[in-house]
This record gives structure tokens, C-alpha cells and sequence, in this order.
């Protein structure tokens, strides 16, 4: 015979009345007769019974549709029926209560035991879960309430408009429901937002889900998830921990892009319960997430986005594109740390609150985000920075217009942008010679193909040096400036760590212009490697015999490790003096050896020197400790103003001449000087050069060859091409080369013709070059004149310069 829990329940709660018939409980306690059936049901939760009451309403007795924000329909005083059944005062305090109610089911549950044979044994439940609704009212301060039943909207004269949401079964304590529910794998919470701006209603008149949170109660669903973590790259950074009884939010988000994994877990996962309880996760992640996945996949593929699916664009350590108005080459590439803030309220536009889906919104999102700074050294820098998005509630947005989108949906250009400028960055770490065209980064200068040596670390120590701080912030900024986040073994690697380093660094970097011998900030995507020009070499009017000696020289030259002096530490290095008359190649040769050996050109005038002994020294010391750095060919042009023979009257100049002579003793790179005036130098330095070549006067062959070299170039150039005759030139090479001209007048006749020549609409021809050719020779004739008809060159060596 099965036994009657719900007779021996009221026995136990009031014996009495055991027998007693319920028409004559209720008349003797005067207790109206309820139209609802009272009843207890018997459940197993970890070998502990509970009993819950149930009230159930008949099937023919209509709902009741609340309004004014408040459940119609008589309600009972649950509290004094309870008190009533277990024959305790009214008055008694709410812990008492619940104690007199514990013992009255330990009671019970005890004398349900000496039954237990005519019941059969309970297995274990197969997982399961359960999906409930939370209203977050913003009226009441956040004030959330979770409800069982899905909320509806309460009516005030059937205006929607300041109405709130409710539900009908309330759970007032979530985690006691947990533990009604043996089995339960886990709790979804369904969010909606009540009494705020962003209240939506669809055409459909259902309430927009606002968010979603997950509540686990299953040990074996968080064990079989933290395996997901070790089984995606980044996952521990990606996942927090999965833990039983902790709340999640926005999973499915970050679930979105790894399905895949998810999925193959559930293949290999071990345990019995362990695979039950992931298979009931995948179960609610199908019915409920999959439709919803597959809309988001559509979008994206047209790399379309709306309001409702943008955060699924988002998930830490993927690398995004920060866009800025600058152009294309601003724009960063960067990691997201964590999931962004969102912030949502109606655009100021719209002054209406219609909760339609054709209103703006404003939503302002906070980003945490995460890139690499360099001064020498790679420091992982983190900040935030917000957003602002507008759009209409349905709308749907292409991801160009965005100001920050994930990289993998950039367009072409920007993707290939992000990854050059990541591998020409990692080539600057230490020091590199570039080729730089466009605009500076704070766009005060434009550069055509300028070169620039990229050294932030020896920028860094310059720019110190020069602030001139005291001694103890001194060290104090060393060393904090050179923090290192990378690691040296990381940065003496050829290769960079990963994609995503190389796509989150910095978009400028500082580089000495070899030019005019200044500091600039200079975008990286405007970089490009240097294209060393084999042929300058090559078209040098020289012999050819001078060429392969200084050919030799370059490419062997005395071994920087080994050198021959008695004294330890003196340079091994390669002094070269090129001496002659104005135009003959001496400085054409300097920066053609540079292309030749492919190391930049440092050049050194008398105006970057000075002419002060100490300053000439520091600034001298300073140049060719940076040109061994850089691994640079020193030309030193018209080095006679620093190395005239010293006298006993000019004491300074002796100083200038002792300075530069002890200072180039000790160089162990390529030097050259050039001399117009090669009578004059100091005999000290004299015996300090390894090579010193002349270059003597242009004759008629020197210069037909001159004049074909500038031809070919002229060619070589598409946008000069056109403006020359070359076939005209060609024809005339003969005669041009019987004008004596050096070299550098004869470029400059060229650049003086081209504009003359499209000022009168034709090309640059024969007779153009010699109308300038005329004008020139005129000033030639009034310095001869001068001369007492002597030329340049007989004036110099009469007077021992040359």
C-alpha cells in the first residue's frame, strides 16, 4: 500500500486535526473555502525532501490582466495560514517561523522513512536548465527582480509610456532556487530594462531582450568549460575561470567565435558527467543561440553591423583598428583588454520618448584597449578611450564607418598598411637607414624621397642630454624610462613575437635626417627601404683604374677589429682625400662610394662645425661616435677651412687644426675629404691619408661623357623626360662638350633651361641650353677680365692652393 505524505504531513502538523473533516477545519477556524486546491509534492534534492506548496488555477478561470502596475485578484495572507497550520502564534518573529516549519518537514521526512521500503529508489536526474527573466528597474535605483515567466508590460490607461515590466512568479531567492533543483546544470537569466530610455518595443509589441547572463550550478560543466580555455589560444585571457555558482555575462558573446572549439571539446571531453552536463550547454546553446549566430554571421560576411549584434564584433586580445580623421596612415592598430562598456540613451535629436524602432540612439562605449610604445625599448601601454555611436534602432551600419572595427574586417588597403608598417618597424628597432616621401607626422614638413637614419634609443639619450636635468631625476628617468616589456631575447630576434605585435605598435618613430642634421617625427607607413643607386659609381668620369682602387678600398677595407698601430686603440679606419678644381666629381665620388658600400652619408660642412676649438671638438666627437653607430661614410667637404697649414701667429687655428687631427686619429670608419685648395692642408693630416686622388680639370672627352651621364638621367625620369628633346641633345653632344663647363655648371644649365623652356611652351633642345650656356660664359669672361686673363685654375696654383 502506498503511503499518504500528505496525510501524515497535517498529522504531524496539527494531530488534532488529522482525522478531522476539511469542512470542519475551515468552519471551526473560520476560514473561507478556497477556490484553489492546496497540495504537496515530494521531491529528492541530494537525499534531503523538500515540500513546496502549489497553486494551480483552474483551467476556466480567466488570467487577470494587471494594470496600473499592480497584479488584480484577492490575495492571501500566506503567513497566517502557515502560522495556523503549524499552531503557532501569529505574532511570532520570521526566524522563528521558518524554524518551527524546518522541524515540522524533518518530522515528516522522519516518518516517511520508516516507508522507504514502498518507495523506489530515485536516480540521479539527467542535467538540465532552467531559463528565468530579470527586470532591472531604473526608477528603483537598478532594483532587480528575477521571475520564472517571461515579463509582460503593466498598462496605465493603456498607454505603454511610463509603464513597467512584471512578471507573474517571482523568485525571490536565486541561488535557494538553485538548490531546489538537483540536476540543474546551469541558469540562464533573460535581462530586460524597465523604467529607462532604452525601452524598446518591436512591431511585434514583445520586449526586447536587453542581456543574458549564465549561472552555473554544475562543478562538471565549469571543469568541462576551463578546458575550453586551454584549448583556445589566449583562452585564459579571453574566459575568466569558470566557476559553480558564479554569474556570467555576455558568454555567448565571446562563445560566438569559438563554437568551433566548443563543439570539438564535447567530442573529447572525459567523464560521464562531465559530457552530460556540456551537452546540455550545447543543447541551450542551439535552441537559443544558434539562430541568432547564424543572422550575426550573415551581417558580418557583408561586413554590415546593427545596434542589437554589435557586440559581437568584440572579444579581448583580438586586434582592432582604431580610424582617425588624419587618413588612413593615423590609424593604430589595437588589442582589446576586456569587453566593452556600453552606455545607451535616445540621441538629443529626438526629443520625443516614442519606444519605437525608428528612433537614434546615442551609445557611448568604453573601451579598454592595449598597444606597444617604443623609445627604444617596447613597453605594453594600456588606456581607455570612448566612443560615441548613433544610429537608428534597426538600422543596419557598414563597418567602414565605424571608428574602431576589428582588424580581420578592415578593408585591403588597411590591412596591408597595418602589416608593412608593423614589419618596417620591427626593422627600426634598433637602427635603420630609410628612404622617407610625404608629409612629416605633425605635417609641418614634406619630404621627396629624404633619407633619415630611425634611432629612437639614441634619440631618447639626446633629447636628455639636452634638457639638461639634475643628476638625481637624471637617473631617476633613466630608469624609469627603459622599461622592457618585450624582453631581450625577444628583441635580438629576427623575427617578431606573433601577427598581433606586430599590427598594435606605434604609427611614428624619430629619425635624423642626413640632410640638415635635425630630429623629426616621422610616420612609419611613409618609410621605405633605401634603394642604393649601383650606377653612380659606375658613371663617375674617372679612370678606370682610380675606380677599382677606390673600389677595393671601400669593399676591403682595414678590418675595424685589428689594427696595426703600436698604441692600442687608435682607429683602423679608411681616410680618402679627393682634391681639385670646383666640378670635377670630388663630391659626386664621396656619395658614390656611400651607394657603392650601401652605408648613409654623413656630410660635415664648416657651418656645422663652428669655429670655437671645444665646441669643434664635442660637435666632431659627437659626429663620429653616431656615424660608428650608424656605420656611415664621413665626408668632410672643403676640410682646407679646418686643416690650413698651422702657423706661429694663428693660435686658434692651431687649437682648431689639433683638435681635428687628435679626433680623427682615433676613427675607425670611412672618411673623406674633399679640397679645392689641397696646398694649404696641414702637414700632420697630410700623413694621415691612405688615398688621396686628383681630380684635374674637364677636357672635351670628360665632358661629352659629363653631358651623356646627365642624358641618361633625364631619360630615367618620366616626368622630365617629356620636357627634353633628347634626340636633339643627342645629335649636339659634340658641341655641347666644347663648352668648357665643369660639372656643376653643366647641371646647371640644365635646371635653368627646363623652366625657360616651358615658359615658352617647347622642350628643353639644343639651342635652349645654348642661350643659358651664353649667359653663363659672360660671367666667366668679367671674372677672367678680373684676372688679368687667368682662369680659376691657373689663379690657384700660382697662389699654391691647388
Amino acid at each position: 500500500m502506498k503511503p499518504n505524505f500528505d496525510m501524515e504531513l497535517r498529522a504531524h502538523m496539527n494531530p488534532s486535526r488529522f482525522t478531522e473533516p476539511r469542512a470542519a477545519q475551515r468552519k471551526r477556524k473560520n476560514v473561507q473555502p478556497s477556490s484553489h486546491r492546496d497540495s504537496c509534492e515530494l521531491l529528492e534534492d541530494r537525499g534531503i525532501h523538500k515540500i513546496r506548496r502549489l497553486e494551480d488555477a483552474p483551467e476556466n478561470q480567466p488570467r487577470t490582466i494587471p494594470q496600473g502596475g499592480k497584479i488584480l485578484g484577492r490575495q492571501k495572507d500566506w503567513r497566517q495560514i502557515l502560522c495556523e497550520a503549524l499552531n503557532v502564534s501569529p505574532s511570532i518573529m520570521d526566524g522563528d517561523l521558518e524554524f518551527e516549519l524546518d522541524a515540522a518537514i524533518d518530522s515528516t521526512l522522519s516518518s516517511a522513512s520508516s516507508v522507504q521500503s514502498f518507495v523506489p529508489p530515485l536516480r540521479n536526474p539527467d542535467p538540465f536548465y532552467k531559463i528565468l527573466y530579470r527586470i532591472r528597474c531604473h526608477a528603483a535605483r537598478d532594483f532587480s527582480t528575477v521571475y520564472s515567466d517571461e515579463p509582460f508590460l503593466s498598462m496605465n490607461d493603456d498607454v505603454m509610456i511610463g509603464s513597467h515590466l512584471t512578471g507573474r512568479s517571482q523568485i525571490s531567492d536565486l541561488n535557494r532556487y538553485i538548490e531546489r533543483n538537483p540536476g540543474m546544470s546551469f541558469v540562464a537569466i533573460h535581462e530586460y530594462m524597465c523604467c529607462n530610455e532604452i525601452q524598446i518595443i518591436n512591431p511585434d509589441d514583445r520586449l526586447i531582450q536587453s542581456n543574458e547572463t549564465i549561472k552555473f550550478s554544475s562543478l562538471d560543466l565549469c571543469s568541462a568549460l576551463n578546458r575550453l580555455r586551454d584549448i583556445i589560444p589566449n583562452g585564459s585571457e579571453i574566459f575568466a575561470k569558470f566557476e559553480d555558482g558564479v554569474e556570467r555575462t555576455r558568454l555567448f558573446c565571446l562563445l560566438y567565435h569559438h563554437t568551433r572549439e566548443l563543439f570539438q571539446l564535447s567530442e573529447t571531453v572525459t567523464g560521464e558527467a562531465m559530457k552530460k552536463h556540456l551537452m546540455c550547454f550545447i543543447g541551450y546553446l542551439q535552441q537559443h543561440k544558434m539562430p541568432e549566430f547564424q543572422k550575426v554571421d550573415e551581417l558580418f560576411g557583408k561586413r554590415e553591423v546593427t545596434r542589437r549584434f554589435f557586440q559581437y564584433l568584440f572579444i579581448p586580445k583580438d586586434v582592432y583598428v582604431l580610424k582617425y580623421a588624419q587618413g588612413l596612415e593615423y590609424s593604430r592598430g589595437v588589442q582589446l583588454v576586456s569587453l566593452p562598456t556600453v552606455h545607451i540613451s535616445w540621441s538629443d535629436e529626438s526629443s520625443s520618448r516614442r519606444p519605437t524602432s525608428d528612433k537614434l540612439i546615442s551609445a557611448t562605449i568604453e573601451f579598454e584597449l592595449q598597444s606597444w610604445g617604443f623609445d627604444g625599448n617596447f613597453q605594453e601601454n594600456k588606456w581607455k578611450e570612448n566612443f560615441t555611436f548613433r544610429w537608428e534602432v534597426s538600422s543596419v551600419v557598414p563597418m567602414s564607418g565605424l571608428p574602431i572595427l576589428p582588424f580581420k574586417f578592415a578593408d585591403e588597403e588597411t590591412q596591408e598598411m597595418l602589416t608593412k608598417r608593423g614589419n618596417m618597424f620591427w626593422r627600426c628597432r634598433f637602427h635603420n637607414y630609410v628612404s622617407y616621401s610625404g608629409w612629416d607626422f605633425l605635417n609641418q614638413e614634406h619630404f621627396n624621397d629624404s633619407r633619415f637614419v630611425i634611432d629612437c634609443r639614441t634619440h631618447k639619450q639626446i633629447a636628455k642630454s639636452q634638457l639638461r636635468l639634475p643628476q638625481n631625476s637624471l637617473n631617476q628617468s633613466v630608469a624609469q624610462g627603459f622599461r622592457d616589456d618585450l624582453g631581450q631575447t625577444a628583441m635580438d630576434s629576427d623575427e617578431p613575437p606573433e601577427k598581433a605585435f606586430l599590427l598594435t605598435l606605434p604609427i611614428a618613430l624619430f629619425g635624423f635626417s642626413m640632410d640638415d642634421k635635425r630630429w623629426r617625427s616621422l610616420l612609419v607607413s611613409r618609410m621605405s627601404d633605401v634603394v642604393w643607386d649601383q650606377k653612380a659609381f659606375h658613371s663617375l668620369v674617372l679612370p678606370e683604374d682610380t675606380k677599382d682602387v677606390i673600389r677595393a678600398l671601400v669593399t676591403h677595407r682595414i678590418s675595424r677589429s685589428f689594427s696595426t698601430d703600436i698604441i692600442r686603440g687608435k682607429g683602423s679606419g679608411l681616410m680618402l682625400l679627393f682634391h681639385g678644381p670646383p666640378g670635377t666629381g670630388k663630391t659626386l665620388t664621396a656619395e658614390s662610394v656611400a651607394e657603392h658600400a650601401k652605408k648613409p652619408l654623413y656630410r660635415v660642412t664648416c657651418g656645422d662645425i663652428g669655429t670655437k676649438p671645444e665646441a669643434v671638438e664635442r660637435y666632431l666627437s659627437e659626429v663620429l661616435r653616431l656615424a660608428k653607430l650608424w656605420d656611415c661614410v664621413v665626408l668632410l667637404d672643403e676640410a682646407e677651412v679646418f686643416l690650413q697649414e698651422r702657423s706661429l701667429t694663428d693660435l686658434d687655428r692651431n687649437a682648431l687644426v689639433s683638435v681635428f687631427l687628435r679626433v680623427l686619429e682615433y676613427h675607425d670608419g670611412i672618411l673623406i675629404l674633399t679640397s679645392n685648395r689641397v696646398g694649404t692642408l696641414d702637414e700632420g693630416f697630410r700623413s694621415r691619408i691612405q688615398l688621396a686622388l686628383e681630380y684635374p680639370k674637364l677636357d672635351g672627352d670628360s665632358r661629352r661623357r659629363v653631358w651623356h651621364n646627365f642624358i641618361e638621367r633625364l631619360e630615367s625620369d618620366p616626368t622630365v623626360a617629356a620636357e627634353v628633346d633628347l634626340s636633339d641633345l643627342r645629335r649636339n653632344l659634340s658641341t655641347l662638350s666644347k663648352y668648357e663647363l665643369n660639372g656643376r655648371e653643366i647641371r646647371n644649365a640644365i635646371n635653368v633651361a627646363r623652366p625657360l623652356a616651358s615658359s615658352s611652351g617647347t622642350q628643353v633642345d639644343f639651342n635652349c641650353l645654348k642661350k643659358v650656356i651664353g649667359v653663363q660664359r659672360r660671367f666667366d669672361r668679367y671674372i677672367k677680365d678680373m684676372n688679368e686673363g687667368l682662369d680659376d685654375e691657373k689663379v690657384a696654383r700660382e697662389e699654391g692652393k691647388r
